[in-house]
């Protein structure tokens, strides 16, 4: 007995894991889409003819095509048919992400505030990031994107324009590449949500200058906070500011509403 191993009877092994071999329409799916992220294929190059990829990959005329219509359906492709069609190269698009996120919120009668407290959290995170650098190159950006958001103050619909972009610089100078795509995201759906119900509503009341030049000045300030490395006034401010605006919108698209991203 020395020497020799001992074995479990089979009744007492752990299963074996039964593993799923990809099918050959994934693979090759697979070796395309990694160009694409690669950046070996870049938006509206147009992919190698039927009979060139069947070729290259090693594959039936069916197969291929199953792994075309697998990109398409990822909107990394677009299939054009006829006699002067093929495959052209689109890249990832925040628009297809967000849509998705958003159908699935609405299925599952997600509000608009839930969505626009997300949105919250995520800028109150950036702000306090800003605030906690050591090294502020980004306020250069960020004063010249408030110095023309000044310029916009006696016109509603540009104002708008320019706070929206406002907040976002503040997000982008965070140079946080996941934090920016999820608040990218969420904007994207409140504002599908917003253009759906203000498509069918009366048009809203124009507010009042001074709201602008509060919202304006409270921008100026969360810039010296952060530029002073106050983190906590900095995250106070920011959320305050954000609950004030979330609140007027709800008067526009009603927080507690469930999500509409059709109109």
């Amino acid at each position: 007995m020395s020497g020799s191993a001992v074995r479990e009877p089979a009744s007492e092994r752990e299963p074996y894991t039964q593993l799923r071999v990809p099918k050959a329409a994934e693979l090759v799916a697979q070796r395309i889409r990694n160009q694409i992220v690669r950046g070996e294929l870049t938006e509206d190059d147009s992919l190698p003819t039927e009979g060139e990829l069947m070729k290259e990959f090693g594959v039936s005329r069916p197969t291929l095509r199953e792994a075309l219509r697998l990109l398409e359906s990822e909107s990394l492709i677009a299939v054009h048919r006829g006699s002067r069609g093929g495959a052209r190269i689109r890249v990832p698009q925040l628009s297809v992400a967000s849509q998705y996120a958003g159908l699935l919120l609405q299925f599952s009668d997600t509000t608009v505030v839930d969505v626009l407290n997300a949105r919250l959290v995520l800028e109150v995170g950036a702000v306090r990031m800003l605030a906690e650098s050591k090294y502020k190159p980004f306020l250069v950006d960020l004063r010249s994107s408030l110095a023309a958001e000044e310029g916009t103050l006696d016109d509603l619909v540009r104002f708008r324009a320019a706070a929206s972009s406002f907040h976002r610089r503040l997000v982008e100078a965070a140079q946080n590449q996941t934090l920016l795509l999820l608040y990218s995201m969420l904007d994207d759906i409140a504002t599908r949500h917003s253009e759906a119900v203000t498509a069918v509503q009366a048009p809203h009341p124009r507010k009042r200058p001074s709201w602008r030049t509060k919202t304006h000045a409270v921008h100026g300030e969360i810039l010296d906070l952060v530029a002073a490395g106050k983190a906590d006034a900095a995250e106070q401010l920011w959320r305050a500011h954000v609950r004030e605006t979330t609140r007027a919108k709800s008067e526009q698209v009603g927080l507690k509403s469930i999500l509409d991203l059709f109109g």
